[in-house]
């Protein structure tokens, strides 16, 4: 037998014991009952695939991720010890951090290093090596290990592994995202070779629920993402499209989410959903029953269909799915539908039945994998309440002070809310453009207080006029505060590429 027919015998084998369709202590079980000579083989193919399910795909080991793998963690380390796996090299450093002998992490990392220079087998490691090889593994590490792993790149002249070290160990000593999301801007903006930076803005994005933000980081590695699977990036991206009712983007999202990986969880009901809300109902039926045949997305899929039947008034076809299948449907749901006649009803496509709910809660899942990267919450200030309110009116189409403007969105470039600018120095509150490309910059003071607010906005201006701005476009400044001082008012009058605007929070009791 040669070693490629071999091969082919040891994956045959090891597709019977861990099947797409079962869980991973599923396979565990199927592994122990296996007893032919491929045992060792398989055992190294089945601890390399449970360590990655552990592993990949988030970017934090926190209490609520580490209860939902610690058996998945736990068959791992079973597998190691039993079969002496993962014994040297590069795996062995990842499983002394799994069993907390920390003190042993960097040494064998620093020895599988000087093996590679020894033997001049490779290229320093670069950024997919750097997440591939750390990050996916290690997170937040132990204290001083991002630091320490830093110090031995810079020794060994490995620059892209010591900048992301660096990098990383800041970002792991944030307090909370807002403080994350300023290093990894200014990270950005100063090494715009990476990958990484924008990817994990994504997220704390996502998290913030700055969606329009979220989209725009994502799509700057859209399709050759680093750190994160290309599924999961558009998982992110079709959840952040639909929060702002772009459904068009967010169905490509998902689409190509599904073709990344087929199986990947609450995608194909999602996709559905978005099928939904854009009023293809029977295009959003085939992905519901799809999703009831293929035994996925099941916590949402049903709900989902049983809502699409009652849109379109298949209030018989409705009734005979719950009779027939043992799914627990909304109460919402089928309150509705006990106020339907029994049989089904013909509904014209422009008077469908929009009395049915639109309970997010029931029809999409949102990435549990994925939880809150900091525990505490940063405590928003009231600029921050002033611009989520300005923001949601130039999101909406509405208009202000007087003008027709919106938020600044170029793909390529960051979202105009908290746009950072020179290389990291500053984050605007609010960039803005008219559909003449003239920008508007929004500089939001909660009161008064604040005496450097021209010479501030002045800058920003002066800064755009030089660097950003396109030639025969304009640059204007606009000043937003409570109860602004004199001075501050001559300076504006005085400069006319500058306003000032004074809001005002009223009580009037209605008698």
């Amino acid at each position: 037998m040669t070693e490629e027919e071999r091969l082919d015998e040891i994956d045959a084998v090891y597709e019977k014991i861990w099947p797409a369709n079962i869980s991973c202590k599923e396979a565990c079980e199927n592994f122990k009952k296996y007893s032919g000579e491929y045992k060792y083989d398989v055992a190294g193919l089945l601890a390399y695939d449970i360590r990655r399910m552990y592993c990949e795909g988030y970017y934090r080991y926190n209490k609520k991720q580490t209860d939902i793998h610690v058996d998945t963690k736990e068959m791992y380390l079973e597998l190691c010890d039993k079969y002496e796996l993962a014994l040297d090299g590069f795996d062995a450093a990842i499983n002394a951090f799994f069993k907390g002998d920390n003190d042993s992490v960097i040494p064998r990392i620093k020895s599988v290093f000087e093996n590679v220079e020894k033997n001049s087998k490779g290229e320093p490691p670069n950024e997919a090596d750097f997440c591939r090889m750390f990050l996916d593994y290690f997170k937040e590490g132990y204290d001083g290990f991002w630091s320490s792993l830093a110090k031995l790149s810079r020794e060994l002249r490995y620059d892209t592994n010591a900048k992301l070290s660096e990098l990383m160990a800041g970002f792991y000593s944030c307090e909370d995202n807002n403080n994350a999301i300023e290093l990894l801007l200014t990270f950005a903006q100063n090494h715009p070779e990476y990958c990484l930076p924008n990817e994990l803005l994504g997220c704390l994005y996502s998290e913030e629920k700055l969606w329009y933000n979220a989209i725009q980081c994502l799509e700057k590695v859209r399709g050759h993402s680093i750190f994160f699977p290309l599924d999961i990036i558009e998982l992110d991206l079709g959840w952040a499209y639909g929060k702002v009712k772009e459904y068009k983007q967010e169905e490509i999202a998902y689409r190509k989410c599904l073709e990344y990986f087929p199986r990947e969880q609450n995608a194909l009901n999602n996709l559905g959903y978005c099928l939904y809300r854009q009023k293809k109902y029977d295009e959003a039926i085939k992905v519901f029953l799809q999703c009831i045949e293929e035994n996925r997305d099941l916590a949402y899929a049903p709900n989902n269909l049983v809502r699409t039947y009652l849109r379109m008034g298949l209030y018989e076809d409705a009734r005979k799915f719950i009779a027939e299948h043992d799914f627990k449907i909304s109460k919402s749901i089928t309150e509705q539908l006990d106020k339907k006649p029994k049989k089904n009803v013909k509904i014209a496509s422009n008077a469908i039945d929009e009395s049915v709910d639109n309970d997010d809660s029931a029809v999409q899942a949102e990435e549990e994998v994925k939880t809150k990267f900091f525990e505490k919450k940063s405590q928003f200030s009231s600029e921050k309440v002033l611009e989520d309110e300005l923001s949601s009116r130039l999101e909406n189409g509405q208009t202000v002070f007087g003008l027709n403007i919106h938020i600044y969105r170029k793909k390529g470039d960051y979202y105009g809310r908290q746009y950072p600018c020179a290389n990291g120095k500053w984050r605007l509150d609010l960039l803005c453009e008219d559909d003449d490309e003239n920008l508007y910059i929004i500089e939001l003071k909660k009161d008064s207080g604040y005496d450097d607010a021209y010479e501030q906005t002045k800058q920003y201006v002066d800064w755009f006029e030089k660097h950003k701005v396109k030639k025969g476009k304009k640059v204007y400044g606009i000043i937003v505060l409570n109860s602004p001082k004199k001075a501050l008012i001559e300076k504006v009058r005085a400069d006319e590429r500058i306003r000032l605007y004074e809001y005002q929070i009223a009580y009037q009791e209605i008698k």
